[in-house]
């Protein structure tokens, strides 16, 4: 991270807050009105690439709360907005977390499906061997234990 990059996203998000970019497409923004401050503009005012910002850290975070203060200005209720992004986090955390759970439990309810299938799948096997005269039985027998076994997949479940 270059000192001299950081400061010129500084000035340039200056810039964009006073209302006085430097970039046309920025200057037309605030002509119509529409201008946001994110991570895009600001990169645009600075003249860098899109993604530049990432090793920003902290001006990022000043974008953000940026952002969510005039997202607040606008509803004029800063505190119900910073309430409505946490219930929308804790939400998403809860429907991830019961989404593992469910995933969790098909799993396991397809691996004991699985182990019963692979139960009559050996009881039927061995019916067809004694179907097979003695003579010859060895002999299948020997075929399919030189089976490929490349196709198994051992499978281990951990719950966390």
């Amino acid at each position: 991270m270059k000192k001299s990059t950081q400061k010129e996203f500084e000035e340039a998000l200056e810039r964009l807050t006073s209302g006085k970019p430097h970039n046309r497409e920025l200057k037309k923004k605030v002509i119509q009105g529409k201008l946001k401050i994110n991570f895009s503009t600001v990169e645009k005012e600075a003249d860098k690439s899109p993604g530049a910002l990432r090793h920003y850290e902290n001006i990022k975070r000043k974008i953000v709360s940026l952002s969510l203060k005039n997202k607040a200005r606008d509803d004029e209720e800063y505190d119900s907005v910073l309430l409505e992004q946490l219930k929308k986090a804790k939400k998403y955390g809860t429907k991830q977390a019961s989404l593992k759970k469910r995933y969790f439990n098909e799993a396991q309810k397809d691996r004991s499906d699985l182990a019963t299938e692979l139960s009559k799948h050996a009881k039927i096997i061995e019916r067809l061997m004694m179907l097979i005269p003695d003579e010859k039985r060895e002999e299948a027998m020997a075929d399919v234990i030189q089976q490929s076994t490349e196709n198994v997949v051992k499978v281990s479940f951990k719950p966390k």
